[in-house]
C-alpha cells in the first residue's frame, strides 16, 4: 500500500503532501497494516470517522462492528495474536506542521479501553485498535470536558507485535495518560480496494491517528513517550503539564 494512496484515502489532504508522497514513493512502496501516510493527516495510516453515537462497549457484544456505509469490508473486534512487523517512510513534517497544518483536536486524557479489531478488506486483514480516552482537558477542538472518544490508532496493542512508526502509541495502557492529537475524519476520507470493496471511515470511529509516533505524547512512568526527534525543544523530564503549555503557545 502505497504512501500517496493512504493520503488520498484521508480526503481534505493539502495538494502539497500529496506531492510530497508521490515522489517518496519511488523509494518504497507496499506495506500492510494501515501506517497512514505520516503527512496528510499526517502520514502513513487510514482510521475513521463517525457522526452517529459510537458505544465500543455496546458493539463488543456482538463483535462485529455495523458498517452504515461501507461495502464488501468486514470489521470486527479480535483478541487474536498476531505477529506482524512491517515498515513504512514517514513524510517529513516540521513542529508547526505537525500542530497547525491538520484539523484535527487535541486534547489531554486517560485510556480507559484499548480494543484490537481486524478489518478484512475482501483480501488482505489489517489489524488496528480503538482507545476509549476519558478527556480531561480540551487543547484544541469539539471536545468537552468529562466526555469520551474513541480513536483509532495504526496498530493492535500487543507485545507481539511491532510496526514502526508507532513506537510511542504502543505503549498505550488502561490507565495511562496523554496528550492526543487524533484528526478528524469526514466523508471524503475511504479506502476503495476494488472491486466494490470500499471502506468509509466514517464507519468506525470519528478520530484516528495519523501516525503512532509524531500526535501523541504518554506518561508512561519516569518519563513521557513521544517522539523527540519531531519536538527538539521538548525534554522528555518534562510532564504533561508542560507539554500542554507548549502546544498552547503554538496556536
Amino acid at each position: 500500500m502505497s504512501e500517496i494512496y493512504l493520503l488520498e484515502r484521508i480526503g481534505n489532504i493539502d495538494e502539497k503532501y500529496i506531492e510530497m508522497a508521490n515522489k517518496a514513493s519511488v523509494k518504497k512502496r507496499n506495506w500492510y497494516i494501515p501506517t497512514i501516510a505520516a503527512a496528510c493527516v499526517a502520514i502513513l495510516l487510514c482510521l475513521f470517522f463517525v457522526t452517529r453515537n459510537y458505544n465500543v462497549t455496546d458493539e463488543i457484544k456482538t463483535n462485529e462492528i455495523i458498517l452504515e456505509k461501507s461495502k464488501g469490508i468486514k470489521v470486527s473486534f479480535t483478541d487474536e495474536t498476531i505477529n506482524i512487523e512491517t515498515h513504512a517512510d514517514l513524510i517529513e513534517l516540521t513542529e508547526e506542521q505537525i500542530f497547525n497544518d491538520f484539523n484535527n483536536v487535541i486534547i489531554r486524557g486517560t485510556v480507559q479501553e484499548i480494543h484490537n479489531i481486524a478489518i478484512n478488506n475482501g483480501s488482505d486483514i489489517e489489524y488496528n485498535a480503538l482507545l476509549k480516552i476519558s478527556v480531561s482537558s480540551v487543547i484544541r477542538g469539539d471536545c468537552e470536558e468529562g466526555m469520551e472518544i474513541d480513536i483509532l490508532i495504526p496498530c493492535p496493542i500487543n507485545e507481539d507485535i511491532w510496526v514502526e512508526d508507532t513506537g510511542v502509541i504502543s505503549q498505550a495502557k488502561v490507565g495511562v495518560e496523554g496528550i492526543f492529537m487524533p484528526i478528524i475524519y469526514d466523508e471524503s476520507s475511504y479506502s476503495d480496494y476494488g472491486d466494490g470493496h470500499i471502506l468509509y471511515m466514517i464507519d468506525i470511529a470519528k478520530y484516528g491517528l495519523a501516525d503512532g509516533e509524531r500526535f501523541v505524547f504518554l506518561d508512561v512512568g519516569e518519563k513521557l513517550a513521544f517522539a523527540n526527534y519531531a519536538f527538539p525543544k521538548l525534554s522528555q523530564q518534562m510532564s504533561l503539564d508542560d507539554i500542554e503549555e507548549y502546544i498552547k503557545s503554538k496556536k
